[in-house]
């Protein structure tokens, strides 16, 4: 057994997508409490067997005054936030990354306002740009387009809201998710 704290009640923003189903069913199989905060629209085929065990917190991540007493309710310890628009290259350079920016903000402040703990963001590849030869997290990150330059945004005010607070905040770029 660990001895590092273990979060056992997590909020998770995007699980119906790709990256987030996986994230989800991870959290479940590890026997933990989650809430799913998912859009009535979202398509959850890759997460229907988990919806009898989890909460469901029906809600858009553009309007979480909406959804802040079910997420009070389900008192928090964490926060994993996957959920963004526009992540297909169509989209790359579409004003809703100034709204995914915004909401993301958003969510941390309403999580921290109700005694959640380590937030946990899902950031991207995009973020650093083109780079020749392989990319190291400590190359300088200089975006291309609205979607690295919304996620950049999002880690930078995040991270800096997270050390003036002391809130524990970790941002991850993730680089060609590929599979189950």
């Amino acid at each position: 057994p660990s001895n590092r704290l273990r979060m056992n009640r997590i909020l998770l923003t995007g699980a119906s997508g790709f990256v987030g189903a996986r994230v989800a069913h991870q959290l479940i199989e590890q026997g933990r409490a989650v809430a799913l905060l998912l859009r009535a629209s979202s398509d959850t085929r890759r997460i229907d067997e988990l919806l009898g065990r989890c909460q469901i917190v029906r809600g858009d991540m553009a309007d979480l005054a909406a959804v802040r007493a079910p997420i009070e309710a389900f008192r928090p310890e964490a926060t994993i936030h996957i959920a963004w628009e526009g992540v297909k290259s169509a989209d790359r350079n579409s004003q809703i990354h100034l709204r995914n920016v915004a909401s993301s903000i958003e969510l941390y402040e309403l999580t921290q306002a109700v005694g959640a703990g380590p937030f946990v963001g899902l950031g991207s590849q995009a973020e650093y740009g083109p780079l020749p030869g392989r990319i190291n997290e400590n190359d300088p990150a200089r975006p291309t387009s609205c979607y690295g330059a919304a996620k950049l945004a999002t880690a930078l005010v995040l991270e800096r809201s997270a050390v003036a607070s002391g809130r524990p905040f970790t941002w991850l770029r993730l680089f060609s998710s590929y599979g189950p």
